[in-house]
């Protein structure tokens, strides 16, 4: 009886930790001139942040039109903390090219759009995802 009674009380524990959430990202200050692909990836671990896209936990790839923003939505986000990059990705190679010094040539920005002395860090872009949410990612230049 004592088994079925705990068993009871954790069925709402259970279903709010697997709830699911919608991300709503909204991407700004392409320079849409020169076209090529929105990149946005969600990560989830500081190790790969920002540099490998095809391990980010989540990651989508649209066509960028001559609008100023590019809105994109993640499903099915469980509670947790992530971090967000976005590229313009203009010669559609699938990463961030970089000129001789190692600098970005494509516009890039990443959550809580921190101001950039140096590669992008997971701790500057961490936010933690506890219901349906909506951010901004403000792409810059070099």
């Amino acid at each position: 009886m004592i088994k079925i009674l705990l068993f009871l009380t954790l069925i709402p524990v259970i279903s709010f930790a697997s709830e699911n959430h919608k991300l709503t990202v909204v991407v700004t200050n392409f320079e849409s001139e020169k076209g090529g692909h929105l990149i946005v990836a969600i990560h989830n671990t500081k190790s790969i942040f920002p540099s490998d896209w095809e391990k980010a936990f989540r990651k989508t790839n649209v066509e960028i039109d001559k609008n100023n923003s590019k809105t994109v939505v993640f499903e099915d986000l469980l509670v947790g903390k992530y971090a967000i990059i976005a590229i313009q990705d203009i010669d559609k190679d699938g990463k961030m090219s970089k000129n001789w010094i190692g600098f970005p040539r494509e516009p890039f920005g990443t959550s809580n759009n921190p101001t950039f002395f140096g590669p992008p860090r997971y701790s500057k872009a961490e936010f933690e995802l506890k219901s349906d949410q909506q951010l901004e990612v403000n792409l810059v230049s070099f």
